[in-house]
Order: structure tokens, then C-alpha cells, then sequence
């Protein structure tokens, strides 16, 4: 670095301050009293009030000039970060980063080529759109075919319907946390972009639907939309006026204002894991193997009783268990009793043998070389498993 400062200084090297302005834009946020703002590095030429300059599909007349520290200026020089308001004509509502910025003579001028840019750039959306277009008819031409195969194949519905079907139900069985972003600058925003795109919908049971996500402050009718979708507002550097936060109590809206990006974080995913479903894990306390199954007479009727030998832990009678068949939970219930000989008992030991009565859920019949796992669903703690570079 010091290498190159000096063959500057000894070569001389300087920007030309008569050369029409150019630059590029590095930052865009929006302002209450001017309006948007982009925040500029003058490459060449001298910026100054007045002057008339176009960025992307975007055209300004410069109204006011701020330096580094937000000091209204008069002109500014090559090489300096200068916050530039006047913009006319913003795309989307802002200036795109990397935008180069060039000078032009008067508003004419500035028109005319954000209007040609923008027919060129509306342009290529029309062959985009006209190639979704063909994509789309492709894809329904062959979803007919498909629907009329079936129907000469007695109209029976095939394995990958089936399963779209059965993906479909499982993903409405999801949780859902919508959200709606706004971010005092476009830098924030992409930010704050990148670490929610982060987020797959697929590998979590917890669904997040980024509804907006925007710059500027939260309007009147994106208040009205996260009442209806029951949404939860994330302000990024900004501040909801008084009025906005009645409104949001009145409605039910939760707001949430964060200055620190790893905040933000934190809180969203406290809050999708506690929209997680309760995990339950069911703890084994002994097992038996069932030698024979044989039914016996009481004053309830007939029984079936499993005959079993108490392989490992301990047996207890009014326990959950679990019947494993060929290494396969096939069905769970309650022990109702058991018995050694004619003698009920409350619990048995490894290397005993015994009679257990058994209260299936689902009406399964145990068999010879069934084996019964006794014990417990317990409740775990929640995770979430959502760690994106960074954080």
C-alpha cells in the first residue's frame, strides 16, 4: 500500500476535476423529509447542486448535497462518499448498489435514456415471460397426456400424484411464521435477506413465510396485510411512530425493532422453535420376550394373556410398552396386568418369567417372538437446527 501511495504522489496521478461526473453507488435508504437517498463515490469530476445524473433506470436533479457526516454540502471532489437526494424516476422504489452514476446536461437528456434503458430492459422481460410462456404450455400439454393415460389405464392414480398429494397435507400440517422485513437501507436489507433465504422450509416443521421484505417505513396497507395474514413486523434500524404502535395493538400485530443483525437472529429463532411440535421420546424401562400366548377365563370373559420371560430392566404393571415384531414397532398400549402363577403383581425383574394381560391400541394380536418393551413417553426439549454461516 505504501508502494502505491508513492508512485501516486511521484507520478502525480490525480482525478480530473473538470471531467464530467461519474461514480457508483454503494448504499440506498429512504428518507422522511427528502425522500431517497443513495449514498455515492465521486470517481471523477466535481458534484455539485443542480447537476443532472441517471443510474441504472433511475434519473436525479441533485437537490442536496451531505459529506461522511451528514454536513450539507456545495460541491464535492473525486474520491469523497457523498449522500446524494433529488432522485425523480426509482425502480422498485430505490437505486440498485453498484449502479454506476453518470453526468448528463439537462433533464431531456437524463429522460431519454432512462426511458430508452428501460424499454431495453422491458424488452427482455417480454422474451422472459414469453419463454414462461412456452415453458408453461410444455409443462401443461404434458400434465394432459399424463391425466389422459391414466384414465385409459381405468383411471387409477398414479404413485407420484400420490405422493404430491401427501406432501401437500403434510406441509398444511405444518406451523407457519409469517413475516413481514423493512430495513432503513438496501445494505441492511440484503443482508437480512441472505440469513432468511437461509432457512428451508423443507427440512424444518416449522413453515417461514417472508411476506415483505422491503426498505422505508412500514406503511398503512402493509399494516392491513399483516392483519390478515397474521403477520409479525421486523423493523430493522427504524423506529414505528406512536400512531403506528396503537395501530398494532388495536390489531393484534406483534412489532419487533431490532439494531443488531445477530439480534434479530436470536429472537426469530427462539420464536420459530417454540412453534415447533413437542417432541416426544419413549423411554424403555425392561423388556420381556413372549414364549406363548394362551387365553384364559375371568369374570370379564376371556383374556389373552402373553406368556413371557423378563429378558432385561424392569416389568411394571399400568406402564406404557411398546410390541416389536422382527425388530418393528407394530403396536403400543397400556399393561393392565401381571401375574406370576395366580398371583397378580405390581412389577418383575430380569430372569423371571410371568403372564402379562395386555390393552392394545390398535387391536393387534401378539404373537410367539413378539417382545414387549416397557416404559415411558417422555417430553424433550426443543431444537431447532437452523445455523447459518456467521451466526
Amino acid at each position: 500500500m505504501e508502494k502505491v501511495m508513492m508512485e501516486i504522489e511521484m507520478l502525480d496521478l490525480r482525478c480530473d476535476e473538470k471531467h464530467p461526473v461519474d461514480g457508483v453507488v454503494v448504499e440506498t435508504r429512504v428518507n422522511n423529509h427528502l425522500g431517497l437517498i443513495t449514498t455515492c463515490i465521486v470517481k471523477h469530476g466535481t458534484l455539485q447542486k443542480g447537476q443532472f445524473l441517471v443510474s441504472g433506470t433511475n434519473w436525479a436533479k441533485v437537490k442536496v448535497l451531505f459529506d461522511e457526516n451528514m454536513k450539507q454540502m456545495k460541491t464535492m471532489k473525486p474520491g469523497k462518499v457523498v449522500h446524494i437526494s433529488g432522485w425523480k424516476n426509482t425502480a422498485n422504489g430505490q437505486v440498485d448498489c453498484g449502479q454506476p452514476i453518470i453526468q448528463v446536461e439537462n433533464e431531456a437528456t437524463a429522460k431519454k435514456i432512462v426511458d430508452l434503458r428501460q424499454k431495453l430492459k422491458n424488452l427482455g422481460k417480454v422474451e422472459l415471460e414469453a419463454l414462461h410462456i412456452t415453458e408453461s404450455r410444455e409443462h401443461s400439454k404434458k400434465i394432459f397426456d399424463n391425466v389422459r393415460s391414466q384414465k385409459m389405464n381405468r383411471k387409477r392414480m398414479s404413485y407420484e400424484v400420490l405422493n404430491e398429494l401427501n406432501q401437500h397435507l403434510q406441509d398444511k400440517s405444518k406451523c407457519e411464521h409469517n413475516i413481514f422485513v423493512k430495513a432503513d437501507t438496501v445494505g441492511s436489507l440484503e443482508v437480512i435477506d441472505s440469513l432468511l433465504h437461509s432457512y428451508d422450509n423443507s427440512k424444518h416443521d416449522v413453515k417461514l413465510n417472508v411476506l415483505t421484505s422491503e426498505i422505508g417505513d412500514l406503511t398503512s396497507s402493509e399494516l392491513e396485510r399483516a392483519v390478515v395474514s397474521n403477520a409479525s413486523i421486523y423493523l430493522f434500524n427504524l423506529e414505528a411512530n406512536a400512531k403506528t404502535k396503537t395501530a398494532c395493538d388495536e390489531c393484534g400485530v406483534k412489532i419487533h425493532t431490532f439494531a443488531v443483525i445477530y439480534h434479530l437472529f436470536d429472537h426469530l429463532k427462539q420464536t420459530l422453535t417454540q412453534l415447533l411440535p413437542e417432541p416426544q421420546e419413549f423411554v424403555s424401562k425392561g423388556e420381556a420376550d413372549i414364549q406363548e400366548m394362551f387365553v384364559i377365563d375371568t369374570k370379564q370373559g376371556k383374556v389373552a394373556v402373553a406368556g413371557s420371560s423378563v429378558t432385561w430392566g424392569t416389568m411394571c404393571s399400568a406402564s406404557q410398552y411398546q410390541l416389536l415384531r422382527h425388530g418393528d414397532v407394530i403396536d403400543e398400549g397400556t399393561i393392565s396386568s401381571i401375574k406370576q402363577g395366580k398371583v397378580e403383581i405390581e412389577e418383575i425383574k430380569s430372569g423371571n418369567e410371568c403372564g402379562f394381560s395386555l390393552t392394545s391400541a390398535n387391536d393387534v394380536i401378539s404373537q410367539e417372538g413378539d417382545v414387549i418393551v416397557c416404559g415411558e413417553t417422555v417430553k424433550s426439549e426443543k431444537s431447532l437446527d437452523w445455523s447459518p454461516r456467521g451466526f
